[in-house]
């Protein structure tokens, strides 16, 4: 879901909103590429396991909050020159 990342950065960069959502967007559709690739088996922790993953551009972390149905919450904070943090849950 990350891979396009530098988008958020280059979003948090700008001063133009139109330019702004203009990146955000670009990043939400860029998730569809990860579902085409992603046919497999979907990730299915137990209730309250968390995963964390630090990079030197942000620092990503999950917990599963319900297991049936499955629902996981994430949380991404940037660590680089241009602040944001993003949140969702799926």
């Amino acid at each position: 879901m990350f891979e396009y990342e530098y988008l958020m950065q280059q979003a948090a960069a700008t001063n133009d909103p139109v330019r702004r959502i203009t990146y955000i967007a670009a990043f939400v559709m860029t998730w569809f590429n990860s579902i085409e690739e992603g046919i497999n088996k979907p990730f299915n922790p137990l209730l309250g396991e968390t995963y964390e993953l630090q990079t030197p551009d942000y620092n990503f972390m999950s917990e599963q909050v319900s297991h049936h149905p499955p629902i996981t919450a994430w949380y991404l904070e940037s660590r680089t020159e241009n602040k944001y943090k993003i949140w969702s849950n799926f």
